[in-house]
């Protein structure tokens, strides 16, 4: 879930993802970190 792994990638605790949720794909979870940085929430 992207929500999840944004919370996660800027140091809050999101949690574990129960079914029927997924991990984030590797291709998306980059995307993800490029704009959580673009927008200065990350380095």
């Amino acid at each position: 879930i992207p929500l999840k792994k944004a919370v996660e990638l800027i140091g809050l605790p999101a949690g574990n993802l129960r079914l029927p949720l997924a991990p984030i794909s590797t291709d998306n979870e980059k995307k993800l970190k490029a704009a959580l940085n673009d927008l200065h929430l990350i380095q």
